[in-house]
């Protein structure tokens, strides 16, 4: 389950006109409702829920899980997804990053505006649907509520839409359940590069969504 938390997650005090692009950190939190076999509904009680800080400077990103693994990081550069496990001095390059990233960033021209509007945590959004490929669950479906007051360089998987902005509420539907994202806070600020440098470790290629859909249906 903490693979595919990662993977839902493999969708900003002042506003940020359209010529400018955010830098600073954002707090996310992700709730998974499993679905109950044979049914139409999940359960009353979310079986995950994980709470994640992501850094934006121009076209650099990166994240980590303030629940799970705090030993561990993920940084995207020139497109390219790294995890960086402290503990044993690794990073593995996702090698499927290309591709998945490339869909994120393509994802204005599949948006479905809706008519209705609401300010969250202070933003204005505007509801959009949209459909994305998936390698773990093929289509997934996703109802969004996104603030084009927050504006970024590129997509940084489903919560950073390059040219339309931040995703402040989205859920997805998998066949193996519900997620909820929120964020929660937003934090403009200068930030020091050298947080997006990846240190001195081995780097092993592996392909993250096959490695996850193997986990989960060896767990299902």
């Amino acid at each position: 389950m903490k693979i595919q938390i990662i993977l839902i997650t493999i969708c900003f005090s002042k506003f940020i006109s359209n010529a400018q692009s955010f830098e600073g950190k954002i707090i996310i939190k992700t709730e998974f409702y499993k679905n109950i076999p044979n049914t139409n509904i999940s359960e009353n009680q979310a079986s995950t829920i994980d709470t994640s800080v992501f850094y934006i400077q121009n076209d650099k990103f990166r994240s980590s899980s303030l629940t799970f693994n705090k030993f561990s990081y993920t940084i995207q550069l020139h497109n390219k997804n790294y995890f960086v496990e402290e503990k044993s001095k690794t990073i593995i390059y996702d090698t499927g990053s290309d591709s998945t990233i490339k869909i994120f960033n393509n994802l204005s021209h599949s948006l479905k505006q809706k008519r209705s509007k609401k300010k969250i945590i202070g933003y204005p959004c505007v509801e959009y649907d949209f459909i994305i490929k998936s390698k773990i669950d093929g289509k997934l479906s996703k109802s969004a509520w996104i603030s084009n007051s927050l504006q970024f360089e590129q997509s940084y998987f489903e919560f950073f839409i390059k040219d339309i902005g931040l995703v402040i509420r989205s859920i997805s539907k998998f066949k193996s359940g519900i997620a909820y994202q929120d964020v929660i806070e937003v934090l403009p600020m200068k930030l020091d590069t050298k947080i997006f440098e990846l240190p001195n470790y081995p780097v092993e290629e592996v392909d993250m969504a096959k490695k996850a859909k193997a986990f989960i249906n060896n767990n299902e």
